[in-house]
């Protein structure tokens, strides 16, 4: 409903500001979610069913029984979309076109079926697109305003998923009133490979790619073997990582916790740096749980500080701090923390010599509304400036 009602509001918008030739105003609502044809007929069913609610909460108001219901969705979507419109129509005037144009709909529904559309025709200014495997490569669906996006497999394919991405093509001029409903696993993982790709990009354009170190190669599955690397995801000199939400629940952490004390602080004094074991180091990370990973890969960096052991010191810097007060982001949603280091954290981390590796370990109070009145640590990680890009296997790690 709520995909919908964006959908049909931000293409109201769009028709009411009337900026372009009259052909072009043919706006679409993708939905993909599944492989399975059952699934798109079922769908194709309830959105048949949305827009006949609409019309009639629109047209004929006193025979609706839904109409209240249709108008808060819709008055919902309208709230968001005034968010990143900055001049929108005010909202009497989107339902008024709305009401005026909403006949000039179609549902499309484009998969393996006998009846299945083998190509996308926009004749009308509501357009619903569902669908499958036929909207699984190199297809850019024109004017697509709402995408709601739920096609999870056991193993993605990483360059599949990116073929999907493309489906949005170029949205510009319509970006203040498209949105994306996606759940926030599959979101996260469309993030890491954006991340990543950006992150390969940089290493061939402004790194020696020949003194790259591949870690981890042995088990991705492209669909196109003979065209993506073998390595997909990337760390480059200099990057310093952590997880995007750590393990905090006190049933799972008050051990590591006591485990990492007795490892970190009689070391050294906090904020203070000094040189440690890469085996302790290893073997720390390996104890700390992650909640969220994001960017942070335990796997990879302990392969990476194995490496490093063998291949140029057996000691890292490393520099710890506790009784840091770190919550969720507020502005990214609380989806993952906020920064680990504080402007002091940051001034002693940025004298700490660059071109060796160095860990932080911060121990953040459980105090806060987001967790589970436990301490808990945090691992950070920072690559060396001067030494090897890396390259491994995002989906095996």
């Amino acid at each position: 409903m709520s995909a919908l009602s964006s959908f049909v509001l931000g293409a109201s918008i769009r028709l009411l500001e009337n900026t372009e030739h009259r052909n072009e105003q043919k706006f679409t609502f993708l939905c993909h979610i599944s492989p399975y044809q059952t699934i798109h007929t079922r769908i194709r069913k309830l959105t048949k069913k949305f827009v006949a609610d609409l019309y009639k909460a629109l047209k004929r108001p006193e025979e609706s029984e839904k109409r209240n219901f249709i108008l808060s969705y819709l008055s919902t979507a309208y709230a968001d979309l005034k968010d990143t419109h900055p001049n929108i129509p005010v909202f009497p005037d989107v339902l008024k076109v709305l009401s005026d144009n909403i006949n000039s709909h179609d549902v499309i529904v484009l998969n393996a079926a006998p009846k299945s559309q083998s190509n996308i025709k926009l004749n009308k200014k509501y357009n619903f697109i569902i669908g499958g495997n036929k909207l699984g490569r190199g297809l850019t669906i024109p004017r697509l305003l709402v995408t709601y996006y739920g096609r999870a497999v056991a193993r993605p394919q990483v360059d599949t998923l990116m073929q999907h991405a493309r489906m949005c093509g170029y949205r510009s001029k319509d970006l203040i009133v498209t949105r994306v409903f996606i759940p926030d696993d599959i979101a996260e993982l469309f993030e890491e490979i954006c991340e990543h790709d950006t992150v390969q990009r940089d290493i061939i354009k402004n790194h020696n790619i020949e003194n790259t170190l591949y870690l981890n190669r042995d088990n991705l599955s492209p669909s196109r073997p003979n065209v993506i690397p073998n390595s997909v995801g990337a760390y480059k000199p200099g990057q310093l990582k952590f997880p995007k939400v750590p393990e905090f629940h006190k049933g799972v952490i008050e051990e590591v916790t006591n485990y990492v004390n007795e490892q970190v602080l009689n070391i050294t004094q906090p904020s203070k740096s000094v040189e440690i074991n890469v085996d302790t180091v290893i073997d720390i990370l390996n104890k700390i749980p992650v909640l969220v990973e994001g960017g942070w890969r335990t796997k990879v960096i302990v392969q990476y500080l194995s490496w490093y052991k063998a291949n140029r010191s057996n000691s890292i810097n490393m520099i710890y701090n506790i009784d840091t007060n770190i919550g969720l982001s507020k502005s990214r949603g609380n989806r993952e923390i906020g920064s680990v280091l504080s402007p002091r954290m940051q001034h002693l981390v940025n004298e700490i010599d660059k071109n060796r590796p160095l860990v932080i370990f911060i121990r953040n109070k459980g105090i806060k509304e987001d967790w589970d009145e436990e301490d808990f640590w945090i691992p950070v990680f920072r690559f060396p400036e001067k030494e090897n890009s890396i390259l491994f296997n995002l989906s095996n790690t």
